[in-house]
């Protein structure tokens, strides 16, 4: 990671200077191309829109043939913005109303994935041709309750209905990271085909590995089971890295400290609801502990203790790495945090 965030910094060279706006998030459109294609020598990638709706970035990946997640009517319209065509879009309708359901079908929504007979049937009144992924539940992993994807019961009345009907598309289940290893993902496939004939299976995201499970996959293509993905996280990851800069550096107590002009309001609240460490570096060799705060009043805007050059000073440039997923909807100006701006390299 902290390879990729420096050669995320090489690249700025002579696109940064001391009047460039901070914080800004940088995206690295070569490594984003490589994941995808990464992924894409596996499975079929749905980009989940929720993960960064930058448009730059959506119309990046609309060259590069990708389909789109979406689950709001704002992001389809923005994902459409981009360039993406109805076709390419599916509706995760899970969460959405029934009049959003509406007015997506209006717009041409033609793909959906459903967890519920009553909203299956809502979509086949109004679109008889519609390709309908079945969203299993993963608390067969774990009995766990999870807040989407049918059950046992309801996963084999759904299948029935949609199999009958000839709109039955795939399956599809969402695990998430602390879940997401080989023999899980092996587990939730091989419920799915006990259900029925499925020919097509979505694994959905949650997960930052791209070659934990590969040879099982592998072994899926060749039983002719077509595989998708929908990586946000997978894609961001080790692409993007926030430039900000020192407001000030302290010296005096028993621990340096520095402020910067990001926050963990700045699409970084990670920091404080999953305790995540995000790598900070600076020009220069990193010999001295500091400890880096965000610069609004929050006790909780801060980032840690960091290893960073010792002559730091005001007015220098930063960046945080594995930070780009969610920052675009994520930042906002709690508290005098300035606004996140975005950058595609």
């Amino acid at each position: 990671m902290e390879k990729q965030v420096k050669s995320i910094f090489d690249r700025i060279d002579g696109i940064v200077d001391e009047k460039f706006d901070t914080p800004c998030m940088l995206i690295d459109s070569e490594r984003v191309c490589q994941v995808i294609s990464d992924i894409k020598s596996i499975g079929e990638i749905y980009y989940p829109v929720k993960a960064c709706a930058y448009g730059p970035l959506l119309e990046l990946m609309v060259k590069q043939g990708l389909h789109f997640n979406i689950n709001s009517l704002r992001y389809l319209q923005i994902a459409l913005d981009a360039g993406a065509d109805m076709e390419s879009l599916l509706l995760d309708n899970c969460l959405f109303t029934r009049g959003e359901l509406a007015e997506a079908i209006r717009l041409g929504a033609r793909e959906f994935a459903v967890d519920r007979l009553a909203m299956a049937e809502f979509i086949l009144e109004r679109v008889p041709d519609a390709r309908i992924f079945l969203k299993l539940s993963a608390s067969v992993l774990d009995c766990k309750p999870r807040k989407y994807g049918a059950g046992v019961s309801a996963a084999k009345e759904l299948y029935s209905r949609l199999s009958d009907s000839g709109n039955l598309y795939g399956a599809s289940f969402y695990i998430g990271e602390e879940l997401f290893n080989e023999e899980n993902v092996r587990l939730m496939c091989e419920y799915a085909f006990s259900l029925g004939d499925i020919k097509r299976i979505n694994v959905g995201g949650g997960f930052t590995s791209r070659s934990f499970c590969t040879e099982y996959f592998k072994r899926l293509r060749q039983d002719g089971i077509e595989l998708i993905f929908e990586p946000g996280r997978g894609i961001l990851t080790d692409a993007c890295a926030m430039l900000t800069r020192a407001v000030s550096v302290d010296k005096s107590g028993a621990v340096s400290r520095i402020r910067l002009d990001a926050s963990v309001y700045s699409g970084l609240m990670d920091r404080f609801i999953e305790d995540k460490r995000y790598p900070i570096l600076a020009r220069g060799e990193s010999d001295t502990t500091y400890l880096v705060s965000g610069y609004t009043s929050d006790s909780c805007d801060s980032f840690g203790l960091c290893e960073l050059p010792d002559d730091i000073a005001e007015g220098d440039l930063l960046l945080i790495g594995n930070c780009g997923s969610y920052s675009f909807d994520m930042s906002c100006v709690y508290s005098g945090a300035l606004p996140l701006s975005f950058k595609l390299l």
